[in-house]
């Protein structure tokens, strides 16, 4: 009977053991599993914000290029030229630095459809004919375009190389309305940095 008793104990103490050994292994486990999910959420985390960035640039751009395809008449011109975006295009946090894109400069503050479009209609809805239907029917519009970019840290981007008389650009031979060195500033060279009276 005692060598029985004996034998149980022994049994029940291999037991806690064998639970302790368990829990142990389980709480190495389980801590490797959170760090793991905690560098895994934060890689998701990365990847899901530059995605949404990026998505941000392809709405932009995808929104422009309807409201060039449903250009029929002065309204919906209008509409097409006086829309801009506020987008972080190079992807560094911020929303107002000077950003170059293929033949283009711009603020991200302020990124013009005609811009984001600049064949619109195979060309024939440009930013030079964006300045004139809103110098002419939205002077408003027409203002937010020429003054926005100059604020901030886009300010160097006004009046870029431009050559100014009168408060209007000077064209050159070639119809650019700025120096060739300047000519990839949008606001350069469609006109708009000039007051509307």
């Amino acid at each position: 009977m005692k060598l029985l008793k004996e034998k149980k104990a022994e049994k029940e103490l291999q037991m806690i053991f064998g639970l302790f050994i368990l829990l142990i292994i389980s709480l190495v486990v389980l801590s490797l599993f959170f760090k793991f999910t905690e560098k895994s959420s934060g890689q998701l985390a990365g990847a899901g914000e530059e995605w949404r960035k990026k998505a941000a640039i392809e709405k932009a751009s995808q929104d422009c290029e309807i409201l060039c395809n449903q250009i029929h008449d002065d309204n919906t011109l209008i509409e097409f030229c006086k829309t801009s975006y506020r987008v972080d295009w190079n992807k560094d946090n911020t929303i107002g630095g000077r950003e170059d894109w293929g033949k283009w400069q711009f603020c991200e503050e302020l990124i013009p459809c005609f811009v984001l479009v600049d064949n619109c209609q195979d060309g024939k809805y440009t930013g030079k004919k964006c300045r004139s239907v809103l110098k002419k029917e939205r002077p408003d519009a027409y203002q937010k375009l020429a003054n926005a970019p100059a604020t901030g840290l886009c300010e160097e981007l006004d009046n870029d190389g431009a050559k100014v008389e009168n408060g209007e650009p000077v064209l050159k031979d070639n119809g650019m309305y700025c120096d060739d060195i300047a000519k990839t500033n949008w606001r350069c060279r469609f006109g708009f940095y000039n007051r509307v009276s």
